[in-house]
């Protein structure tokens, strides 16, 4: 069934006992047959909550009213917004029972789905104040801006003036952009800026607003220069193609042997620390392999300068963008690039037989079309970078049906304080 949101006459407020976190880290409680899940309440804890959501036929969310018995797992929030910002929902957990959590969960639903891989390498947990990217939502009120992140599941603003998460160049180009923000945006109407550090360069794209005027590109390129953004630009709506109104410097990248232009507003990993750990993943799992070797959904080349240390490289994307800035890194190196939609159009699997090696890595929609080709397949082996442990599941059964096996799995925990994991997992053709 559809959610909904419960009526005030179906609001009820229950005692309630804890007995495990759910897989977005609510803790779940049994009543009256019911599942009943309410956030930030821990395993082992008593508390008072009122329902406010149905979720499925027997399932409800609810709203933590007041805590009777707290747990052992129970920590103080490191970060003074912890509550009120929709950013994270687990700062309230001790650190060694997130981390167990983490890996746990993914072992878990990789056991339920049938799935038992050979060997698990350490999980890594990136540290805070990492993360070179991040949407903010902004607001103008009168003479006031406000920037921040929008509640949980609401469109109420949390104003920020720290971040535990954020690398600290992050937070000075917000602060720095305030009094900009405040000639650009119209009274009352919230609009999105994306800002993101990129090796020490800096590039913003302002979304929501109307079409900048002469004065308002003016404004732009003050703002650019004052905080030494490399560029700028804007866009009406989220999914529109960014348009640079100011370039001061190309913004790049480096993988490996490539140094790519990156095209504005581009897909990065959420930080250089995290992206280290999944590439440093690839080449372990991949070892010895021989190529040629492919790379789906390649993006803007983050693990295609993985592969090209080790041979030639097919890479595929479907964004043009990106496939026109990692065509034009190739340079001399043996890569060659292509433009394909992986949805509606996989590589077919005649194709796939002259690769020694794959990587992919799909969106969190995963890749079941590309995992039907390559069951039938002979690639000897395939790494799979995933952001969604769920859909990771559903393409594995898809290749193990095929005559793949899952022989190694890493977790990857870049998004600190969330339900959010990656993993990466080693596939053999047995």
């Amino acid at each position: 069934m559809k959610p909904r949101r419960l009526s005030g006459s179906e609001r009820k407020t229950i005692s309630l006992t804890i007995t495990s976190l759910g897989r977005e880290g609510e803790g779940l409680a049994l009543f009256e047959g019911k599942r009943i899940y309410v956030p930030d309440a821990l395993p082992g804890e008593a508390v008072t909550a009122t329902l406010t959501d149905q979720l499925d036929r027997d399932v409800f969310r609810a709203v933590l009213e007041s805590m009777e018995r707290p747990g052992d797992m129970r920590d103080l929030p490191p970060c003074p917004h912890y509550g009120s910002c929709g950013g994270c929902s687990l700062q309230h957990i001790k650190e060694e029972a997130y981390k167990d959590w983490k890996t746990t969960g993914i072992k878990s639903l990789l056991e339920k789905a049938g799935l038992r891989p050979g060997y698990w390498d350490d999980s890594v947990f990136i540290p805070q104040a990492t993360r070179r990217r991040a949407t903010f939502a902004v607001l103008k009120k009168g003479r006031e801006i406000f920037c921040g992140f929008q509640e949980r599941r609401s469109h109420r603003i949390t104003k920020i003036d720290s971040c535990l998460l954020l690398h600290p160049r992050l937070l000075e180009l917000l602060e720095g952009s305030k009094p900009f923000l405040s000639e650009l945006l119209r009274d009352g109407r919230q609009a999105d800026l994306f800002l993101q550090v990129v090796d020490g360069q800096a590039e913003g794209v302002l979304t929501g607003i109307a079409p900048p005027t002469r004065t308002m590109s003016e404004t732009m390129i003050t703002w650019a220069n004052a905080l030494n953004l490399h560029r700028l630009g804007w866009r009406g709506k989220q999914r529109d193609e960014p348009e640079t109104l100011v370039q001061r410097y190309p913004v790049r990248a480096r993988f490996g042997p490539l140094t790519v232009d990156l095209p504005p507003g581009a897909f990065l990993q959420p930080s250089r620390e995290g992206e280290h750990a999944l590439s440093e993943a690839i080449r372990s799992m991949l070892g010895e392999a021989q190529g040629p070797f492919l790379d789906l959904f390649a993006g803007c080349g983050t693990f295609t300068g993985v592969l090209v240390e080790k041979g030639a490289v097919h890479a595929v994307e479907l964004d043009p963008a990106a496939v026109s800035s990692l065509d034009k890194a190739k340079g001399s190196l043996k890569l060659t690039v292509e433009r394909r939609n992986l949805f509606t159009a996989p590589v077919e699997t005649k194709k796939l037989n002259a690769f020694g090696a794959a990587v992919m890595d799909p969106p969190r929609a995963g890749a079941a079309e590309q995992s039907e080709t390559l069951s039938r397949s002979r690639i000897p082996a395939l790494v799979y970078v995933s952001c969604n442990p769920a859909t990771f599941a559903k393409d594995a059964l898809i290749l193990e049906k095929g005559g793949y096996s899952l022989h190694r799995v890493q977790v990857v925990d870049q998004f600190i304080w969330s339900a959010h994991t990656e993993l990466v997992g080693l596939f053999r053709k047995q």
